[in-house]
């Protein structure tokens, strides 16, 4: 049975919509708490102006009750159907929007930007630029007369600009990104928006240089603040005033934006063991905090989403419930000497979402423009149809009409009945009833309005009569027009045979005479047919059964095949083929198109497709992979990639593990999964048995000098796997010739070293091992001495880059000697280091790095277990990116 719900008087104004939850409820007449219920919502349109349930319940079923003293549904030919609606209102007009034909910049007045692939970070971060007015304006006016699109930041981002404004369709990214001197793999490469904004920026700065628009950036984006550290019980206050570009703020255990910020300004209390060292006053109580001194017209909000686990040992993201105000008052975040002659009531203008974890996700905006409430800015592709399409005249006639199309198709106009398509409730579009041609005065208005009431576009199936067919049966309630598929299993293929005509009460299997006249076989044939109701369900068809029986109606499409042996049907299914319509509907409901590439190289272009099932299992995959690269599978070797194409996890051999959770989903939709493979000279099996290892070898000076491959045993112990690396490294003659083995933690700030006697089959599969020569200077380190670690960073410290290390500190040493035993330590070239930072990073008490001075001493700070040294320097080497941010760096070139 089937049952819809229709909008009663359907307006054909352009935009009409009613947006409507309901349930549809079938009762017994005579017992309501005998009934049957499917609840629905939907977007009633002129399009689709109907909706309900194609199979609300099986006939049969509701005639018939299990229980002999129940009454059935339907009762004496009777029931009683009951609707219940909700309608509601769409403040934002696309409430269960299709986005089918939707017109953005109709709707809107703007349009969207194409994503390359992982660019929607870009996109998300564009499109809020491209609405600050202040910032497009700057944009223009930086001259590019003589530039080149391809080759120039500004001349791109101006035609990227120009085409929001001016475009009717969405906007490409290409030329933008090649003046980046991206290469196509960069634009599969998910970067953090914060870093994208602000390398763009500088970019943008300096190209603003000696222009009309120079210091827009600056008088647009940035604020001052001062870290200070104010002693309470003598007149000593160190301070520092740096500018900002965006305030980074926490979330976890925050409420609100507010509280965010009241953390950020909180003033921290040294006392105790924990006193501040003041020049001239000695060890003194203070009060330790951050406070602004001016904010921008401007603000970037960034909300510390991810942050480290201590507990976890990993980065992990908050998923922390935080609220932010459309308008909030900063004034009461202001130094008492701040200027506060104009209000610092800030407007909430737009938010940066990113949905998905650590490991990939996707970036869209919302945006509030001038006339709207905040609008989605995301990507929606819509294919183009290829379907002929005819403008034709309200009131021309049917019978004209119907003539120009034979003329268009090259045919006779009496070889020709125009059907009416409708949509059916299960998403599928079907011939519903042929136009009849008998009425010369018909109009095409006529025929939409009484056939097609609910379409706005009146779509037509043209149902071309053969040569020498005597003519079209007439429609009389008994004839019936039936799709026919033909399924080859030996080919694995579909094919389309055509259409026939059949009577409600013939039986399924009278088609078998039609059926091997048309495909030649001999008439003893026997087949098995199957109802194609829609993707993803294909039911067997019962042969005796009559068509009414089986509820075929005009346009029903079914599908048969020879029927095959047992022994056919175990070989196909031991191949991982389809043995059955339904077995092969199944395929093309679960196929996905795999990117398989070898592991060492880098191109994205490198390697080849295969259509493979979801369903499929890793024996399966590997012996597909085998067959093209022509390859003994068993020596194949699978390794599965982050969103950026890079090597995530080597892939374990599992009997019951299927493709599906192999490829895991994607938050990139339209990114075709990639996997690597590598060619081994010995058997998965084998190798299971050994470990293999790449170690990073970085010497005496924590420079990275390259990378060492071993395969060993996995009963090896880490001492074993350093004995196999003295035998290859080249050692400094300053120092120990004594090697530790290490991995890097999450946050990329210290060193986890290995204990060297752990079997190397118990390391983590994803962790990195790198290896450096202990230096004399720790061998040799007094009691009083302490080691410490230090790392790498660039502005923030969650920017980690380059490899941790550890340091020796001396007791009394002002830190400009510690410097100059750094540099010996680091081989940094004199000019490079002029531009090095260093600071003291807390993780207890994280706000701000706390940076040092030469006359301050590094060694009275009462260092906890998460305390370190940071190195705050750009990343010249660009080879490795650690915490949070951990892929390839972003540089923009042009």
């Amino acid at each position: 049975m089937s049952i819809y719900l229709d909008y009663a008087d359907p307006k054909t104004t352009e935009g009409w919509h009613a947006c409507a939850q309901f349930a549809l409820v079938l009762s017994n007449p005579n017992d309501p708490t005998n009934y049957v219920v499917s609840h629905a919502h939907h977007r009633f349109v002129p399009e689709e102006c109907d909706w309900g349930f194609t199979r609300f319940y099986d006939l049969r079923k509701l005639f018939q009750t299990s229980d002999p003293t129940a009454r059935p549904i339907i009762e004496n030919e009777s029931a009683v159907v009951t609707v219940f609606v909700r309608v509601f209102k769409d403040p934002t007009g696309v409430l269960w929007h299709n986005f089918v034909n939707y017109d953005s910049k109709k709707e809107t007045g703007y349009v969207g930007l194409k994503n390359q692939g992982a660019t929607c970070y870009m996109n998300s971060l564009l499109q809020s630029l491209y609405c600050t007015r202040y910032f497009r304006k700057a944009v223009y006016q930086i001259p590019t007369d003589n530039d080149t699109a391809s080759e120039s930041v500004a001349l791109a981002l101006q035609r990227v600009f120009y085409g929001l404004q001016t475009s009717d369709q969405p906007v490409g990214t290409n030329e933008l990104t090649k003046s980046f001197g991206w290469k196509s793999l960069d634009s599969f490469m998910q970067h953090d928006v914060q870093e994208f904004n602000r390398v763009l920026q500088d970019k943008l700065e300096s190209k603003m240089k000696g222009t009309a628009a120079e210091g827009a950036i600056n008088r647009l984006f940035v604020g001052k603040m001062k870290s200070y550290i104010r002693c309470v019980n003598v007149d000593f206050e160190s301070s520092r005033t740096e500018e900002f570009y965006d305030i980074q703020l926490n979330v976890k255990g925050m409420k609100n934006l507010r509280e965010s910020f009241q953390d950020y300004v909180a003033v921290e209390t040294l006392e105790g063991d924990n006193k501040y060292q003041a020049e001239g006053h000695g060890l003194q109580d203070a009060k330790k905090g951050v406070i602004f001194q001016s904010f921008p017209p401007v603000l970037h909000l960034q909300l510390k989403r991810f942050e480290y686990d201590i507990q976890r040992d990993a980065m992990v993201k908050i998923n922390d419930r935080h609220e932010f105000p459309y308008e909030i008052d900063l004034e009461e975040f202001l130094d008492e000497a701040a200027d506060r002659s104009d209000p610092h009531v800030y407007r909430l203008h737009g938010v940066l979402v990113h949905s998905g974890d650590l490991h990939g996700g996707h970036y869209f905006a919302l945006i509030k423009p001038d006339r709207f409430d905040l609008a989605t800015f995301d990507d929606k592709n819509w294919p183009a149809s290829e379907v002929p399409t005819f403008r034709v005249l309200k009131q021309e006639p049917y019978v004209k009409f119907k003539a120009r199309v034979a003329q268009s198709m090259d045919v006779s106009t009496d070889r020709v009945r125009l059907w009416v398509l409708v949509g059916r409730q299960n998403k599928t579009v079907r011939p519903d009833v042929p136009i009849p041609d008998h009425d010369p005065a018909m109009t095409v208005e006529v025929v939409r309005t009484t056939m097609a009431a609910r379409s706005t576009d009146l779509r037509l199936y043209l149902d071309l009569r053969g040569e020498h067919d005597k003519g079209h049966p007439e429609p009389n309630g008994n004839t019936l027009m039936i799709f026919l598929k033909y399924f080859d299993a030996a080919k694995q293929q579909l094919f389309g045979i055509g259409k026939v005509y059949v009577q409600r009460q013939m039986k399924v299997g009278d088609l078998s005479g039609v059926i091997c006249e048309s495909m030649r076989w001999p008439g003893s044939t026997p087949l098995r047919y199957f109802e194609e109701i829609k993707p993803g369900m294909i039911e067997l068809m019962k042969s005796k059964a009559t068509f009414a029986q089986s509820e075929i109606q005009d346009g029903d499409i079914i599908c048969f095949q020879v029927e095959i042996s047992e022994k056919d049907i175990i070989d196909l299914e031991n191949q991982g083929l389809a043995s059955s319509p339904v077995a092969f509907y199944d395929f093309l409901q679960n196929r996905v198109i795999i990117h398989f590439r070898p592991k060492d190289e880098q191109s994205m272009d490198e390697g080849f497709d295969l259509t493979l099932s979801k369903k499929m299992t890793y024996d399966m995959m590997s012996q597909k992979v085998g067959d093209r690269l022509k390859h003994d599978p068993s020596k194949l070797r699978f390794t599965t990639t982050q969103p950026n194409g890079q090597p995530k996890l080597v892939l374990k051999r599992s009997l019951n593990q299927a493709v599906a959770e192999i490829i895991q989903p994607t938050y990139l939709a339209h990114q075709t999964p990639t996997i690597l493979y590598e060619l081994l000279d010995v058997s998965i099996a084998e190798l299971e048995t050994k470990r293999s290892l790449k170690v990073v070898w970085t010497g005496l000076h924590n420079k990275e000098e390259g990378t060492y491959p071993f395969l060993l045993p996995k009963t090896s112990t880490v001492a074993d796997l350093a004995e196999h690396l003295m035998k290859t490294v080249v050692f400094s003659r300053d120092g120990s010739r004594r090697i530790r083995l290490f991995a890097i933690s999450k946050d990329g700030k210290r060193q986890e070293e290995l204990n060297s006697l752990d079997m190397i089959g118990n390391l983590l599969d994803a962790s990195e091992i790198f290896a450096e020569e202990i230096p004399r200077e720790e061998e040799e380190a007094q009691e009083t001495d302490k080691v410490i670690y230090a790392y790498h960073f660039y502005r923030e410290p969650t920017r980690a880059h380059g490899v941790p290390f550890r340091y020796v500190c001396k007791p009394g040493e002002k830190f400009s000697e510690t410097k100059k035993r750094l540099a010996v330590r680091l081989q940094v070239p004199e000019k490079d280091w002029a531009k090095y930072r260093f600071a003291l990073i807390q993780e207890a008490t994280f706000k701000q790095p706390t940076y040092i001075n030469d006359d301050d001493c590094l060694y009275e700070h009462k260092f906890l277990a998460d305390d370190v040294l940071g190195l705050d320097h750009m990343d010249k080497s660009n080879k490795r990116i650690n915490g949070p941010y951990k892929n390839e760096a972003l540089v923009i070139k042009g």
